[in-house]
């Protein structure tokens, strides 16, 4: 019974210890690349998707909307530090804090996926626009859904002005209809032949974008709502919470990186130490390595 306790505590720990360093490792890549990425859009090659962009941009096509996607994604880039750091902070702590941990690096695997999904290669100049544009009203609904007059109706305000500045460069914008009734709440916009959809599921959009955590994202969404049987799980095998942790915000840094890097016409570098993620796969249970005889 003690050598499966000495087991168990063993496994915990190497799991928290690799997760904190990766952890760490993921924010410091952040805070790199934004340190540089001013210089790399203005430097983009012309064949990169930035580099079109920004030509369209010039030219006086997606000129507001260049700008404001970059201000969303400045503030996006901004969050993911800030969601790191107290990832960072949860798993330092002494005791450390796993599942609030959880919380916090849903936040990670959800913003690398939406920056991901706004910056794609394979999509045309006019779909990134588009996709900027349904992610401003996305966020205005939100804000509007959640303030209380008269603070609402400026927000309104601001979804309108956007809508009529759209309108007057040739942009259709889309409203939500229901059962033959219009509402004023837009669903989706079009920049040339591209749509948009303001709404979608983020749970989706994680598992489109960052496929490799497809599970353990829905299990951490479980472990959050307070599923009695994951909660169970964990508190059965502590070593899960900490080495999904570290797992998620691993592979959700690595695709906001690959990401952002190609489209500025860049290579991604490595940023993790494979030490730290050989560690997470040790503090499994042989049986639950995939692969291991």
């Amino acid at each position: 019974m003690d050598n499966e306790a000495d087991d168990a505590e063993y496994r915990f720990q190497l799991a928290a210890n690799a997760a904190r360093n990766l952890a760490r490792q993921c924010r410091l890549h952040v805070v790199r690349v934004m340190e540089r990425i001013s210089d790399r859009i203005e430097r983009a090659p012309a064949t990169s998707a930035c580099g079109e962009d920004m030509a369209r941009a010039r030219a006086g096509d997606h000129a507001t909307l260049f700008g404001q996607r970059l201000i969303h994604l400045e503030a996006q880039n901004n969050a993911l530090i800030d969601h790191l750091s107290g990832l960072e902070t949860l798993l330092s702590s002494d005791p450390i804090h796993p599942l609030a941990a959880v919380s916090v690096v849903r936040s990670v695997a959800e913003i690398s996926a939406s920056v991901a999904w706004e910056v794609a290669v394979d999509v045309s100049a006019d779909q990134r626009a588009a996709r900027s544009c349904a992610t401003a009203f996305r966020s205005l609904q939100t804000t509007i859904d959640q303030l209380e007059e008269p603070a609402s109706s400026e927000v309104r305000k601001k979804r309108e002005d956007f809508v009529a500045f759209l309108n007057r460069q040739g942009y259709r914008v889309v409203r939500r209809e229901r059962g033959g009734v219009a509402y004023e709440e837009v669903a989706q916009v079009k920049i040339g032949r591209e749509y948009a959809k303001t709404r979608f599921q983020i749970s989706a959009r994680v598992s489109e974008e960052i496929p490799a955590i497809g599970s353990m994202y829905g299990a951490l969404s479980s472990l959050v709502h307070g599923d009695t049987s994951f909660l169970s799980a964990t508190y059965s095998h502590p070593d899960m919470a900490p080495r999904s942790a570290g797992n998620v915000a691993y592979r959700s840094v690595e695709t906001w990186s690959n990401a952002i890097h190609r489209w500025t016409g860049a290579t991604s570098p490595r940023f993790v130490n494979d030490r730290d993620l050989l560690a997470l796969r040790t503090s499994m249970g042989r049986e639950e390595r995939i692969g291991d005889n």
